[in-house]
């Protein structure tokens, strides 16, 4: 993962409603019984919390629904692309705690990090 990828992946949510966030059941409409709400569960309350609303042709939600549902647009992409890079890493870490020699395994380590994760200069 790039660092321009993981920086656009931070601006997405920092622009987005702080969480933690649930689904809701809707609860009016075609869609009445549906859990087509996206809401915040801070505030606890049941409509100024709206985060989005699925199909719903009113006005429900807050100013930044936009942002909102980019967010959750990408998080589609988002969610993979952050667990092949954990899942990267990891295996990085496991090839270092493998090393039997570190007289000779710090090198190795150093090669083994540089190669992951770039150079010191590289890192943000």
């Amino acid at each position: 993962m790039t660092p321009e990828q993981l920086n656009a992946i931070k601006e997405r949510a920092s622009k987005a409603t702080v969480g933690p966030w649930v689904t809701a059941e809707e609860i009016d409409g075609v869609y009445s019984g549906m859990k087509t709400v996206v809401r915040s569960t801070d505030p606890p309350s049941r409509w100024s919390s709206r985060i989005v609303s699925v199909g719903q042709t009113r006005r429900h939600v807050k100013e930044d629904a936009e942002n909102n549902a980019e967010f959750i647009a990408q998080a589609r992409q988002d969610i993979p692309a952050l667990i092949a890079e954990v899942e990267r890493l990891k295996s990085a870490l496991s090839e270092i705690a493998d090393i039997d020699d570190w007289d000779y395994g710090l090198d190795n380590a150093k090669d083994i990090t540089y190669k992951t994760i770039g150079e010191p200069k590289e890192w943000n």
